[in-house]
This record gives structure tokens, sequence and C-alpha cells, in this order.
């Protein structure tokens, strides 16, 4: 069948009849007086207020005649929907942050005031005693510095956003709460404040049962850099007044449906509970109006009948909405066609509108007639510009996952440089925007909902040409991964699909005709040049999906054991890939069609994450995996022997997990492996470094990783830097740890306790008392599990014994064991640089050197990587004799590294 170019405009002719009636008797006045006041209601961001919003948006259906159902969900904190976990209820209505001292220029001591303006107080604070509680606000720069900020109020630095990643830290180390002037737009709007969402102790969006208590104010800018200046000249004292509470409750959301001649729903989606007029009020708003117009149109004669029925759905966002999904089954294949999300729709001042569609991985004909809508609109209004961006699962995009199946298309406003600022409640709101996204909205649900025999084969053959030009125009990039052959031919059987996804509306023969004559271009692009080792890893593995849903909040995984996952699941590439997934395909596959739908510009290394992550996905059973070179237990142990490790050896381990692909079992695997290869006469030893570092003589720590290290063991292994074996080493039964404050050692096996019993809290981290030296005396081997020579702390001994000048005095912060804090020196300390670090240390002037000497490294492979094994006796003789000759034998020449140049000069 010839695609003529006649067919699009005709659909665009089509489309415009119902956008331009829908555009032209818009009620802007009723759009405006039930956002403002939808708006208002939910301001607080208390419970009760989202009841109240909830309850308002219900009666708001009711008096517009669509039948509306009021739901409830748990708000305790602890149930969890697709793995996203349902907040814990909050209320308040005091919230208050008075300067008492400290800060005389302020022309206002209260600087923040729940009463006055809501979004003063974080969401889920908790309450003081009657009268509040004074106390002390801080810097977080002091803070990593070393102050102490035991029950004190932490004003963030302007450009630290109040989320876990600021918060937690410093719950960590004792803090009260936090004081935030961060705000987007801060320049332009020094006297609004930033609305905190997803500040919280954890993962979550929202604060969840097992999460910390903690207070927290949001300041403007103005009144930021006052406090500020204030607080890094002297003393500052403030009262903190709160009467929050968090209690199990209930949190609502609200359907409605209105019956078409089919079953099958569209699903309508805007999300309730933030407190600002354009997110998302006027989405809740616009889905209501366009519906009641939709309906008017159709009894007018406008439009024809119904074909889909309509699902209005409004919901927390995010959260929510798999709340609703759950409720109506989970799984939404059989249930709904697509959704529109109206998330923040282009009723407001704005520079620009990303349209946002739904992968190819659930055929959707709702991504051609939105491009086709996309391009109506351009040609027909002059603002704002509404750009085709890429397909996507934000936010509430999450129910298009292949599991849940419903494809949502979303036009998301874009407010430069302003986002979540309370500017967006003054006149941010405007009338012509409002009616001009209404004939939009109107229009894409009078096209997608109403089709018929009649008018089916018209936006069916505007779409397929659309089609086709995109395919056309795929076929002109200049790389791909994999050829160009499998992606042009992958990306038009997809096409296809989603063109015979039409006859989810109306069954007609000619709906394949029409997807059939699709023609496949011939790419152009050259194979991507970069070899990746990890996509031909991803070959080996066969993953499959556990459960209904994307995975988010990680509720299965405990906190110590969470992973960074690109794009937080849902904002890149894991998302694809995840919904690739059908247990038939290889991950390499699954890899390569999210590259051909989102163009994603892989390294190795992103790959490498995307692995990584859904093996931990699968660790956790997220995912099951059918691997066709598993590394297990009994892998692990033949390749210790092939490198020379026997019964009754002791062992430096140094250790990486990430490095060899994905180990069965993870790190506990590894350690079982280990001390069944050592035997009841061997010793496993392991790095269990940690940060109490405040400063290294004259140089301040800013690390917010920072931790006081407990004096009386318990400090958390989460906050071990040397890597997730370790951390599983420790929480083994009968493993014991050297008491040092920066550089202790865990232990399991015969010699354990002997090697850990000198090592002294203030002791010098790689010295004389160090495991190391007991572990030289038993004629030890260092064991590069994974990792490469680069972690080889033994080197830092013979700096020690060496005396070698560069060492240094470290400052660092110990808590004893009634939880007093005490500043404390650690001598010869290993600060600097070093010519074994980096990625290449087997080319710098140390190991060089030493390999010239005869200095032996046993290696095997294993996985993707390599066991490296050194002997101790023999890295001790010829380093000694190295620093024998030269004092300095461990730095680099480097003419710009600062440190080695300082002490060679």
């Amino acid at each position: 069948m010839d695609l003529s170019k006649e067919y699009k405009r005709q659909a665009l002719e089509a489309m415009k009849k119902i956008m331009m009636v829908g555009y032209d008797t818009t009620d802007r006045q009723w759009l405006i007086k039930h956002t403002k006041e939808l708006a208002k209601l939910e301001l607080p961001q208390t419970f009760p207020a989202y009841e109240n919003a909830a309850k308002y948006v219900h009666n708001l259906m009711l008096d517009n005649g669509i039948d509306s159902e009021y739901l409830t969900f748990p708000a305790d904190g602890k149930t969890v929907y697709q793995d996203k976990c349902m907040p814990i209820a909050w209320d308040a209505s005091v919230g208050k942050l008075t300067v008492l001292s400290g800060a005389n220029s302020l022309e206002d001591p209260v600087v923040a005031d729940y009463e006055r303006m809501p979004l003063h107080l974080i969401k889920h604070s908790v309450s003081t005693p009657k009268g509040g509680i004074v106390t002390r606000l801080v810097t977080e720069a002091s803070v990593y510095a070393g102050e102490d900020c035991t029950g004190a109020m932490v004003l963030l630095e302007a450009v630290s956003r109040p989320t876990a990643a600021t918060i937690s830290p410093l719950l960590d180390l004792g803090a009260l709460g936090v004081v935030s002037d961060y705000l987007v737009g801060a320049v332009d709007t020094p006297d609004e404040l930033y609305w905190a969402n997803a500040a919280t102790d954890g993962n979550s969006w929202h604060v969840i049962a097992e999460h910390r208590d903690f207070i927290g104010f949001m300041i403007t800018p103005r009144t930021g850099r006052t406090l500020r200046q204030a607080v890094n000249t002297g003393a500052v004292t403030v009262r903190v007044e709160c009467d929050g509470r968090r209690y199990e409750g209930e949190l609502p959301a609200v359907t409605g449906l209105v019956p078409g001649k089919q079953k099958r729903e569209v699903w309508l989606l805007a999300h309730l509970y933030e407190p600002f007029e354009i997110d998302n009020a006027i989405g809740i708003v616009s889905v209501i109006y366009a519906v009641k117009r939709v309906r008017e149109l159709i009894e007018e004669g406008v439009l024809p009948p119904l074909q889909f029925s309509l699902r209005l759905v409004f919901a927390m966002e995010h959260y929510g909405f798999a709340a609703v999904a759950d409720r109506f089954g989970g799984d939404l294949h059989d249930r709904a066609w697509g959704a529109f999300n109206s998330d923040a729709i282009f009723g407001a001042k704005m520079h620009k509108v990303s349209v946002f569609y739904a992968s190819l991985f659930t055929p959707f004909f709702g991504n051609f007639t939105t491009q086709l809508m996309t391009t109506l609109y351009n040609e027909t209004f002059d603002g704002p510009l509404l750009e085709d961006v890429y397909p996507s699962f934000h936010d509430d995009m999450i129910l298009g996952d292949t599991t849940t199946g419903l494809p949502t298309v979303w036009p998301a406003g874009e407010h430069e440089n302003t986002h979540h600022n309370t500017i967006w409640n003054n006149n941010f709101l405007d009338e012509e925007n409002f009616a001009r996204a209404m004939g939009y909205f109107i229009a894409w649900i009078g096209s997608n909902a109403t089709l018929n025999e009649e008018t089916l084969p018209t936006y069916l053959l505007g779409c397929a040409q659309l089609a086709q030009e995109l395919l056309n125009k795929e076929a002109e990039r200049e790389t791909v991964w994999g050829t160009p052959e499998e992606k042009m031919e992958y990306l038009t059987e997809a096409v296809k699909d989603s063109l015979r996804n039409f006859k989810m509306a109306v069954d007609m023969p000619v709906i394949d005709q029409v997807a059939d004559s699709i023609v496949t271009p011939k790419g152009k692009a050259k194979p991507n040049q970069e070899k990746s080792i990890w996509l031909e890893y991803a070959d080996q593995i066969i993953p499959s999906r556990t459960q209904i849903g994307l995975p988010y909040d990680m509720m299965r995984v405990p906190k110590d054991q969470q992973i960074d996952i690109p794009g937080k699941i849902i904002y890149g590439a894991t998302s694809f890939i995840l919904a690739a997934m059908d247990g038939k395909k290889t991950l390499k596959r699954a890899i390569l069609e999210s590259t051909w739908q989102r163009d994603f510009e892989f390294t190795d290394k992103d790959i490498k994450k995307c692995v990584l992550s859904v093996t931990h996905l699968a660790d956790w059973g997220y995912l099951s995996l059918e691997e066709k070179a598993p590394i297990g237990k009994e892998l692990i142990k033949a390749s210790l022997k092939d490198l020379g490790i026997e019964k009754g050896d002791v062992l430096l381990v140094h250790s990486g997990l990430s490095h060899l692909g994905h180990i069965q079992g993870g790190a506990d695997t590894i350690i079982d492996a280990l001390v069944e290869t050592v035997g009841e006469e061997g010793t496993i030893l392991m790095p269990c470094f940690t940060r109490p570092y405040i400063g290294f003589e004259g140089t301040v720590s800013k690390d917010r990783r920072f931790r006081p290290f407990h004096a009386d063991g318990t400090d958390n292994p989460v906050n071990i830097w040397t890597g997730a074996v370790p951390k599983a080493l420790l929480k083994r039964k009968g493993v014991v740890r050297s008491a040092n404050a920066s550089h202790s050692w865990g232990a399991i096996g015969k010699y354990a306790a002997e090697c850990v019993a000198d090592h002294g809290l203030l002791d010098a981290p790689a010295g004389k008392n160090s495991p190391m030296a007991k572990a030289l005396e038993l004629k030890g081997k260092i064991l590069f599990f994974g990792c490469g020579v680069a972690s080889n702390t033994f080197l830092h001994y013979l700096e020690d014994q060496a005396n070698a000048p560069f060492l240094g005095n470290a400052i660092v912060k110990v808590m004893d064991a009634d939880g007093e804090l005490h500043t404390e020196v650690m001598k010869n300390h290993l600060p600097g640089h070093r010519s074994f670090y980096g990625s290449a240390p087997e080319q710098g002037k140390f190991y060089q050197e030493a390999f010239k000497r005869g200095l032996e490294v046993k290696e095997t492979a294993l996985g993707l990587g390599k066991l490296r094994m050194m002997d101790m006796q023999q890295l001790y003789k010829i380093g000694m004799d190295m620093f024998a000759e030269d004092p300095l034998a461990t730095l680099c020449d480097d003419p710009d590294c600062f440190f080695c140049r300082k002490y060679r000069k």
C-alpha cells in the first residue's frame, strides 16, 4: 500500500476540527477557579489536607456528571505496592524556627513559620516538647570538618538539596534536623521557598515507618545567606518548635469511569497532593474538564460515541498509581489500552513542553496519534512549543512497564529554572495556554477514544505514514550498537505491532494490510567500535521478571546492601532493560533493544553498571536469571587452588565484587569459598576501613562520608568503604575486628584473634601493630579478588617500616562507649598520592621497579576478571630494599602531582 503524505494531512485535519472546538469553547475561568481552590487545599501537606483535597476532587467529578469512587490505601509506612512503600501519615499545625542570638541583622527572627507558609516546615517533621528546643545552629561544612552536631540544627549548604543524601548522614552524626535554603532559581527569586519533596531518611520519596525522626525547615535564599554568614562568624542559637506527628492513617485516591462501547479503558492520569497550582492541581482539573467537554461534544454530535471507556485516576504521584493499579489486579493488559498523563499540563507560563512517549515494548498506536497531535498543535498555535523527546517510564508513566501494560504519553510543561519553587503559586497560570492545552487534551481523547469503522482508517493511514517517516529518519543515524540491520528489523516489527494495536479499537482487515506495507529501511549506521566485554557477558544471561511493576524503593534489600542503580531505575536505561525482559531473550538483546529505542549513549562502564544492577535485582528476588556460565562457590574454590592457595594459608584479601560478573550468592559465596579453601588451620583478613577523618595536617576534610569511629565496635558496616565483601564478613559468627580508628581489619580463622589483638585505636594504620605485621610473620599471602593491585595496603606497611617522610598526622573523631565524641591524633597516617594508585597501577613507578627486581604476581582468570596473588615475604624484601635506596619509593614522578612533587623537592 502506498503511504501517501496526504494520509497524514487528512489525519491532522480531522484532529484539528476537534482541537479547535475544544480550544474555542474552553471555560477558562472555570479552569482557573478550580485549580486555585484545589491547590489551596493541598498546600498544608498534611494527610487531613490530602483528605480534603481528595474529597474536593470527588465532589467536583460528581457535580460534573462523572461517576466517582473514593478509594483509600494504608498510609502506614509499611504497605508496599509494586515495590513502592506507602508513606506514613503526618499532621502538623505548628512549625517555627526562631533565631534567638547571633544573627542580629535579621529583620525578623522567626525565619520559618508553618502557620505563615506551610512549606516552611518539611513534611514528616516530628514534635518538640512544649515550648520547643533551644539549640545551636551549625553549618553542614563545619560538621564535615569535625564540629559536633549532636542535638543541633544543621544549616545545609545552598547547593545541598534536602534529601536522604544530605539528611541521613547528619542523623548518623546526631543532628536534630536540618535547615535548608536550597531553591531552583534562587538568584531570580531569592524570597521564595523550595518544596522539599523526597526529604527522607531512606531510598523512598516519602518518610516510612523505619525512618528516623528529624525536624526540617525551608527558608528563603536571602535568609539563608544572612544566617550562613552569622554562623560562620560566631555562635547562633535557635528555638525549634513543632507539633508534627507521624501516625498510621489512610491515603485517599479518586477514580471515575465513563463507559464506552468497550469495557477496555483509556486511563487519564493526574496526581494529587503536590502544593502548586501548576503541579498538579492544574492536571486534576484539566482531566475533569476534558472529560466533561468530550461528553458534551458527543451529545452535540461533534464527536462519535466513545469506543473505549474513560477511566479517570487521581492519586499520589508514582506511589498512589502503583496502589491503584494493584487494586485493579496489577496487570492491566486486559483492562486498559493506554493512558495520558496530565502532570503539570501546559496551562501556565512556560517556555516549552517536552512530550514523552511510551516504549515500544508494549504496542501502542497512541504514540503515533500523540506525535501527530503535537505536530498539529505547533502548526496551529504560536506557543508554548511542544517538542517530541523520547519514550520514557518517568514518574507517572511507570505503569507503562510491560508487566503492568499501561503505555502512557505525557506532555510535560517545562518552567525554566523554577522547579518546585513557590513562585509557581504566584500568578503562574496562563488562561490562553490553558485553553490551548485543553484543545490538545480534548482532541487527544476525541481522536483516540472514539475511533470507529468510519474514522479509524484516516488515523491509521496517517499514523502509518508518520511511522514510515520515523523509521527512515532512524536509519540515518551514524552509529549503532549491534548492527544496523538488526536495529532496523527490530524497529520495523515494533512499529508494525504498534499499528496493529488499532485493532484494540475496531478490528478491521485494513489494519493488517497497512501494517504489512511498512518497509524496513536500510540502516546507514556503522556499528559502534567500542568493544564491550560487559555486553558480551550479558549475552550469557537470560533474565525474567518475577513481580509486577518496576522496582523502586528496594524494600527487599537491607539498607547497607542497596546500590545506586542507574537512573534510579525509572529515569534511564534500567527501566527499558527491565521492560525488555521476557524470559527468552538474553540480557544483551534487552540492552540492544533499549538503545535502539532511546539511543542511550553507552560506554562499557555504563553497560557494566546496567548488568550489575540487573544481577543485584536478581540477588534480591526481583528477577530470576538463567546463566550459561554461572560463577558459584565451587568454581571460585577451583580458581583459588589454581592460584596456589592452600590449606593453612594466611590471606590478606582485597576484593572487588563488581569486576568479575555475577557471583551467585554474592559476597557470602566468596567468603565461604575462601574459608573452605584455607580450612580450619587457615586465616582470612580483610580491610574494614572507615572515614573518621576531619583533617590531615592542615587539610580540612569535607567528605560527607565522614563518621566518627565507634570505639566500642558498634559502628555500622555501611560506613566501611572497602567493599561489600568485608561488610559481609563482619556479620559472620566468629569474626574479630581490630580496634584501629581508620584502618581496622576483620579476621576469621585460626590466627584471627592473634592478628588483630595489638592494633590499637590510635596506632599507626599500617604500623608494627597492624594485622599485616602478624600476617607477615605467618608467611601470609596477599589475594586480590577481582580488584587491581592498586588496593595493596601492605605497601603502606612498607612505608611505615621505612619511616617514609611523607607519612603524616591525621585528626580523627572517635566516639567512646558513653557516646562522647573525642578529637584524636593518629600518627604515621597515609595522606596523599602514590604511584600505585589509579587504574593502571602496574605501570606505575613502584611496581615497575619491583617487577624488575623479581616480584611475582600469580594470576588466574575468573569470570570477566582475574584473581591475583603476591607472597608477602617476597614483596617485603623487595620493597624494603627499594626504600633503602629511595625513601620516596612509592611516590610518583608526575610534575603535576602536588603531593608527590612537594616531597620530591
